[in-house]
This record gives C-alpha cells, structure tokens and sequence, in this order.
C-alpha cells in the first residue's frame, strides 16, 4: 500500500482513500470516512477522543467528511486554535474549517510549540488495493 501526505489536494483519486490521523499525547488514533462524524471533548461519555483541559467544552468539536476533505467543526465556548502544517494559527469559533495537510489544533486555548494538549493531525492518502 502507497502512501502520501498532500498539502492542497483536492479529494481523493478513485484509486486512492484517505484517511485522518491524530495524535494526541501517547496515543494515535486513524480516522476513516466512516468513523465521521468523530466526536472530540471533554465528555468522555459522548466523545470518540476525551481531552482533560479546562479550556475544553464537553462536546467540542467533532471531524467531518464531506466532499473528500476532512473538517474541524467547532460547537464551543472558548473556539479551536488551529495551525496548518506551518501557517499562523488561527481560531475557529462555531464554524467549519478543512484540515489540510499536516499541523495541530487545540481546544480553547492558544498553543505553544512544545504544548502537551496540542493534537497534532496529519491526512493521507492510501492506494487502494487492487479487487
């Protein structure tokens, strides 16, 4: 199996899938077309990824798939901070932005370099297996 990270790819090739990872502390979590919507908070009931911050809403954002992108769409109180690949961050408040590429984001509050509570995310595109 082939892979590649693109950085403005516009959707997957009919041989290709793609796929979202996360990493989040220790661990890595892959994200498929069908596990969207995936839910990220600190409701560790109602959320596919719990994250401890005070910063973070119990329902916080969840990821999307539409249209062969994957999306951050945030519901909080205090925003997402979001950096692609090596972009200014930026916040996203009770919105939708595509994730391109690689970089990181953060509930509810600005990130440093080194910030434990960042989650970095990276998308790639895998060839299909032939049938």
């Amino acid at each position: 199996m082939t892979e590649s990270t693109a950085l403005n790819k516009e959707s997957p090739k009919k041989s290709e899938t793609v796929v979202l990872e996360l990493y989040y502390q220790s661990n890595s979590i892959v994200i498929t077309e069908q596990q969207t919507p995936f839910h990220i908070g600190r409701d560790n009931t109602e959320s596919s990824l719990s994250i401890s911050s005070e910063f973070a809403s119990r329902q916080h954002c969840t990821i999307e798939f539409s249209d062969g992108k994957f999306t951050l769409k945030d519901f909080s109180r205090n925003g997402t901070f979001v950096q692609l690949h090596r972009s200014q961050t930026f916040r996203v408040f009770n919105e939708v932005t595509p994730l391109i590429g690689s970089g990181c984001f953060k509930l509810g509050a600005t990130m440093a370099v080194d910030d434990p509570e960042r989650i970095l995310f990276r998308v790639k595109y895998l060839a299909k297996k032939p049938a």
